[in-house]
C-alpha cells in the first residue's frame, strides 16, 4: 500500500526486515483525498412492522 505524502508521520523502516524492504520498497502517492466527494447510493428505507417499532422504542432507538 502506498503512503500519502500529505499524511502526518513517517514509516519507521528501522523495524522492518531489510530483506523485506529490498523486495518491497516504500511507495508514495500525493494523497488519498479526492477532489470530488464520492456519492454513495442511499439504501432504501425499510418498513418495520409494529412489533419491531415498539421494541426499538422501548430500547430508545426510535422516537
Amino acid at each position: 500500500m502506498e503512503v500519502g505524502r500529505d499524511m502526518d508521520g513517517k514509516i519507521i523502516t528501522e523495524i522492518i526486515n531489510d530483506d523485506y524492504l529490498k523486495n518491497n520498497s516504500v511507495k508514495y502517492i500525493d494523497t488519498y483525498e479526492q477532489a470530488q466527494p464520492v456519492k454513495t447510493p442511499v439504501p432504501e428505507l425499510i418498513e418495520y412492522d409494529d412489533d419491531i417499532k415498539n421494541h426499538l422504542k422501548e430500547l430508545v432507538y426510535m422516537d
